[in-house]
């Protein structure tokens, strides 16, 4: 609720916003009674997520090569057959990071967990991630040094992207592991 005001609220189906029916009517939509809804009403925002497919938003220029930055801190690795596709894909994702990082409770995973405040934290957690942890590792190359070896079935840029991945899946799991069920991180 952005108001602060009371009173009915309707609630989306899809995500955890919440609204009065008159602040509907001030962002462009029609002042409805909650009666007249239908049982899975969705927000402005997530009919608009639905509607935007794969791919419209992110920009074609990182199809052929990949953004400079990247391409320049994998350098080492530019005799790898999959290297303009891997590097494509590492931009692809470290722009859908700077995406999460800017979207609604984007911020909770942005930044490293407060320890202070949070002592019990590595009672649950063993490797603390975040976002931005990823995106300077990722701008950095830095994951190129978590390659120790390759088992012969994946390139290193393969097992660089299997890295990134893996970090943005512990993001998640940290979340979850630590938050209890239900809680609004969690979601």
């Amino acid at each position: 609720i952005v108001c602060f005001d009371g009173g009915e609220i309707i609630c989306c189906s899809k995500c955890p916003r919440a609204y009065h029916s008159k602040c509907l009517a001030k962002d462009g939509g029609n002042s409805v009674s909650i009666d007249y809804l239908p049982r899975n009403w969705r927000c402005k925002r997530c009919k608009r997520d639905k509607e935007v497919q794969m791919g419209e938003e992110l920009a074609n220029k990182f199809y052929a090569f990949g953004d400079k930055k990247i391409r320049s801190a994998y350098a080492d690795y530019k005799g790898c057959s999959d290297f303009a596709t891997c590097c494509a894909l590492l931009s692809m994702i470290s722009e859908i990071l700077a995406k999460l990082k800017n979207y609604d409770y984007g911020y909770y995973f942005s930044e490293p967990v407060d320890m202070e405040s949070v002592t019990d934290y590595l009672d649950f957690v063993d490797t603390p991630m975040d976002y931005n942890i990823i995106s300077e590792r990722l701008e950095s190359g830095t994951y190129a040094d978590h390659i120790i070896s390759t088992d012969g079935e994946k390139s290193i840029m393969e097992d660089i992207l299997l890295h990134v991945l893996c970090d943005i899946d512990r993001v998640h799991r940290n979340c979850k592991v630590y938050n209890e069920q239900g809680a609004c991180g969690t979601k």
